[in-house]
């Protein structure tokens, strides 16, 4: 009898973020899996950058620190094995140019790393529920998420962005403190030129797993509101109104 093996449905953040913004480009991608007409050198580029930082923390995690030109030859690998097989669009400079942009971008990263910043991990991959806001039903697709580099300094543990550099330096293991999360609704959530959306507009308790859908959701409605008569936006205020109630309702119950 052959053993078979249970996969769960996984959702990444990409991929919820796209089907927000452009309900059929998510169809093409990632139902039909139509192939591009052509792949933009731009995402090959960071996805190479990103590949070549990630070998020298994993080398570092290893006690191996890679050489600069074991960096800059992964990037190298990869940029050739992408450019090759495809149509490929190229933006202020050539194959060859962006290949040398890339050479010293690394050469500034392997130099500007600290040898007394701890490597704890690379890529490191997790699982959220997603519930239904109307029922509270924990649903069957996860949301997957993955910390580009997870490192230890001098004061603590680091989360990174090897995309975008940007390093979130709240301690983790900082004492505890404590913050007001207050659930609001703004009185009016509109004006003449204006329309408040995502916490502006209503904010959550963060328990409840509603902020990052809800500003997501919020804001694609208001895009179609700017415009909008005066009662129009009354109505969507209303919506907003009715939805919060609901919440609160259930807030209610569940902390009863």
């Amino acid at each position: 009898m052959a053993e078979t093996t249970e996969k769960r449905a996984l959702l990444s953040f990409t991929q919820l973020d796209q089907y927000l913004r452009c309900p059929l480009k998510y169809r093409f991608i990632y139902v039909d899996r139509v192939d591009p007409e052509f792949v933009p050198a731009s995402l090959i580029f960071g996805r190479g950058i990103h590949a070549a930082a990630a070998h020298y923390f994993r080398g570092i995690a290893a006690w191996a620190r890679p050489t600069l030109g074991d960096v800059q030859g992964v990037f190298e690998s990869y940029w050739d094995l992408e450019t090759s097989p495809r149509a490929v669009r190229f933006w202020k400079g050539s194959k060859a140019e962006l290949l040398d942009q890339a050479v010293k971008m690394l050469a500034v990263f392997h130099a500007a790393q600290d040898p007394a910043t701890e490597v704890v991990g690379v890529e490191e991959r997790f699982t959220v529920p997603l519930i239904d806001q109307a029922t509270g039903e924990i649903l069957d697709p996860e949301l997957v998420v993955v910390l580009d580099l997870l490192e230890r300094d001098r004061e603590g543990l680091v989360v990174a962005d090897l995309k975008t550099a940007r390093k979130y330096t709240d301690r983790v293991e900082r004492a505890p403190v404590a913050r007001a999360a207050d659930s609001t609704i703004l009185e009016r959530c509109f004006g003449p030129g204006w329309i408040a959306i995502g916490d502006a507009a209503v904010s959550y308790d963060p328990l409840a797993s509603r902020g990052l859908v809800g500003a997501l959701s919020s804001g694609l409605e208001a895009s179609s509101l700017v415009a909008a008569p005066e009662g129009r936006l009354a109505d969507w205020q209303a919506g907003l109104e009715a939805s919060f109630a609901t919440y609160r309702a259930e807030r209610a119950r569940l902390q009863a």
